[in-house]
C-alpha cells in the first residue's frame, strides 16, 4: 500500500484522516465567535498560509497521481519523442515564407501547452533541448527557446514580408542578426526570405564558418517582381566553410559559380525568374562547380546558366574529361534555352541505369520540353518516364529539339506523357521516338482551348502516325501496353469516328485504351468495346480538378 497506516494502528479513510487533521490544526478555533475582532486580520493571514500549504499538498498529491498514469511510466526518451512528433505536426505550416503570419505563429507554439499538463511532462520537455531547436524570431518566446535549446543544434526560418504595409521593425532584424551572430556555430538549418536591403544587414553575420549547417535557403523577394539586375551574394558566404551542408536553395540571386565549393551537397536548387547579367561567368565554371559535388541527388537549375558564345566549344574545351559524372543524381530539372540545355546535358553524365533526368527548356514564346520522373505520377512503379509539351509559334527548330532528344537516355523509357498544340512542328513525334522499343504506356493530350473546353477529335488526329521515308507501315511502339487519351471531345460525326478508329489501328496491338476527361457518345463507345483491347473511361470530379489532382 502507498499509505502509511502502521503508525496510526488502523486504516482510516481519507476523509476521516484529513477531517481529523483539520480539527487538530484548528483546535483553538471553534468558529469566528471565539476570535476577537482585533485578532481577525492575523487569523485570516494564518488561514491563508494554511490554504497555501494545502495547495502544495494538493500539488504533491497530483504529482503522485499523475506518476501512476500509464503514459508517465514510459521512458523519458520515448515521451520526448512523442512531444517531438506533436511539435512537428504544429510546425508543418511554419516556413520561411509565412513565419510572420500571426495564426501560424500561434499554432507553431501551441505544442508548448504540453509542458503545462503535469510536472513530469514539463521536466521531460525542458530536459530535451531538441524540442526547443526551432527558434521563432520576433516573438516573446525567442530568448526562452534559445535558452532551453542549451547549446544544441537549432533551426531558424524567417520571412521579412514585403507585402506588409508597414516596414519590418528594425528591432526584429537586429534581433535576428544578433541571434545568428551568437549562434552561427550551432545553426543546423537556416532559411531567410526578404528584400535585398534587408539582407544587407544579415549578410555580415553569415560570413563566418558554419560547421554544423546542413540546410540553407535564401530567397530574394524583390527578384519576383522582375527587378534587373539581380543582387549578388557574397562570394565568401559562410567563409566557404560548411562541411555538413547538404541542401542549398538560392532564389533570385546573382552569384559566382566558383563560390560553390560545398562538396557535401546532396540537393542544389538555383533559380531566377530572369537571366542574370552581372556575374554570368562561363560554362566551364558551371561544370567545374558541379564536378566538386559528387554526392548530388537533386539538381535544379533555372535560368542560371551563363550565356553561350555563338559557337559553343566541344567537351574538351570546357573540362579535361569532357563530362561531369554525377553518379547519385536522381532528379535533374533544367530550365533554360534549348541550346544551353543541350550543352549542359552533353557535359553531365547521369547514372547509368533506367533513371532519366527532368529537363525543361525555354524559348520565347514559351515552348517547353519536360521530362519528369513519371513512375509515381503515372502509377507505373519503377518505370522511367518522359514528358513532352510541344508549343506552337516561334519555338525552337525541329533540329534543335531532335539534337536535344539525342543526348537524353531514352532507350529505357517505358512511360511517355505528351501534350501538344496543333501548330507544333513535331506532330510526327511517334516517328522521332519510334526507337524507344521498351515504351509501354503513352498518354496523349491536346491543349484545351481558351475557354477550357476539351479539344476536338480533329486535333487528336493531327498526330502523324504515317511511316516516314517510304518505310513499310509497322507499329511505332511494339511494346505498347496502354494508350491514354486525355481531354478529347469525340463529337457525333460518324466519319470522324471512322477516321479515329483507323488512327487507333495504326498504333498496333495494345491491351488498354483509357479515355480520361473525354466526351464520347454511346455509339462510339460500343464500337470501341468491340475492338481487341480493354476500354476504360475516367472522369475526374470537380474537387480533383480544383486541387490539381488531374495532372
Amino acid at each position: 500500500m502507498l499509505l502509511d497506516t502502521e503508525r496510526t494502528g488502523l486504516a482510516v479513510s481519507a476523509v476521516e484522516y484529513w477531517d481529523k487533521a483539520e480539527r487538530d490544526r484548528f483546535a483553538s478555533q471553534r468558529g469566528s465567535i471565539t476570535i476577537k475582532t482585533r485578532d481577525i486580520p492575523d487569523a485570516r493571514k494564518e488561514i491563508e498560509l494554511e490554504m497555501e500549504a494545502v495547495k502544495l499538498v494538493m500539488s504533491s498529491l497530483r504529482t503522485r497521481y499523475n506518476a501512476l498514469a500509464f503514459v508517465n511510466r514510459l521512458p523519458s526518451e520515448v515521451l520526448a519523442h512523442i512531444f517531438q512528433c506533436v511539435r512537428e505536426a504544429h510546425m508543418l505550416e511554419y516556413t520561411s515564407y509565412n513565419a510572420r503570419a500571426l495564426i501560424v505563429l500561434k499554432k507553431a507554439i501551441q505544442w508548448v501547452d504540453l509542458t503545462h499538463v503535469c510536472r513530469q511532462w514539463r521536466i521531460v520537455a525542458i530536459d530535451h533541448p531538441g524540442l526547443w531547436s526551432h527558434i521563432l524570431i520576433g516573438t516573446k518566446f525567442t530568448e526562452e527557446f534559445l535558452r532551453r535549446s542549451c547549446r544544441g543544434l537549432i533551426t531558424i526560418d524567417y520571412t521579412i514580408d514585403s507585402n506588409f504595409t508597414s516596414p519590418q521593425p528594425d528591432e526584429d532584424l537586429e534581433a535576428l542578426a544578433g541571434i545568428v551572430s551568437r549562434n552561427l556555430s550551432r545553426i543546423q538549418s537556416f532559411g531567410l526570405s526578404g528584400m535585398p536591403e534587408e539582407f544587407s544587414s544579415i549578410f555580415p553575420v553569415l560570413l563566418g564558418p558554419a560547421p554544423v549547417l546542413e540546410k540553407a535557403a535564401l530567397t530574394n523577394q524583390l527578384w519576383r517582381q522582375g527587378t534587373i539586375p539581380a543582387p549578388s551574394l557574397p562570394s565568401n558566404l559562410f567563409n566557404q566553410f560548411a562541411p555538413r551542408l547538404r541542401h542549398l536553395n538560392l532564389y533570385g540571386w546573382n552569384f559566382s559559380w566558383p563560390f560553390l565549393k560545398f562538396n557535401t551537397l546532396v540537393n542544389l536548387h538555383l533559380s531566377r525568374e530572369f537571366e542574370g547579367v552581372a556575374e554570368a561567368g562561363d560554362f566551364g565554371e558551371v561544370l567545374a562547380a558541379l564536378s566538386r559535388m559528387p554526392l548530388l541527388e537533386g539538381l535544379h537549375l533555372k535560368r542560371v546558366l551563363p550565356p553561350l558564345p555563338l559557337s559553343a566549344p566541344g567537351r574538351s574545351n570546357y573540362i579535361p574529361d569532357g563530362v561531369v559524372a554525377l553518379p547519385s543524381l536522381r532528379e535533374f530539372v533544367l530550365t533554360d534555352t534549348i541550346r544551353r540545355c543541350h550543352l549542359a546535358l552533353d557535359h553531365i553524365a547521369t547514372p547509368p541505369d533506367h533513371r532519366i533526368p527532368n529537363i525543361l527548356f525555354r524559348e520565347p514564346p514559351p515552348t517547353t520540353l519536360k521530362s519528369p520522373l513519371l513512375a509515381i505520377a503515372t502509377g507505373f512503379r519503377g518505370a522511367s518516364g518522359f514528358g513532352l509539351l510541344l508549343g506552337g509559334g516561334r519555338g525552337p527548330s525541329r533540329r534543335e529539339i531532335e539534337d536535344l532528344l539525342d543526348v537524353l537516355p531514352l532507350e529505357h523509357m517505358q512511360v511517355l506523357r505528351i501534350s501538344y498544340e496543333t501548330t507544333s512542328a513535331l506532330l510526327d513525334w511517334p516517328g522521332i521516338l519510334c526507337g524507344c522499343t521498351k515504351l509501354q504506356h503513352i498518354s496523349v493530350a491536346c491543349e484545351p482551348n481558351y475557354d477550357g473546353e476539351p479539344s476536338g477529335i480533329d486535333q487528336l488526329l493531327a498526330v502523324d502516325l504515317s511511316p516516314t521515308g517510304g518505310e513499310t507501315a509497322s507499329p511505332p511502339f511494339p511494346s505498347l501496353v496502354s494508350l491514354t487519351l486525355r481531354g478529347i471531345d469525340f463529337g457525333h460525326d460518324d466519319e470522324m469516328h471512322d477516321n479515329f478508329l483507323n488512327w487507333l489501328g495504326r498504333w498496333g496491338p495494345f491491351k488498354k485504351l483509357v479515355l480520361q476527361d473525354s466526351i464520347l457518345n454511346i455509339a462510339l463507345a460500343d464500337r470501341l468495346r468491340a475492338l481487341a483491347f480493354e476500354l476504360m473511361s475516367v472522369m475526374k470530379n470537380k474537387f480533383e480538378k480544383e486541387m490539381g489532382l488531374d495532372s
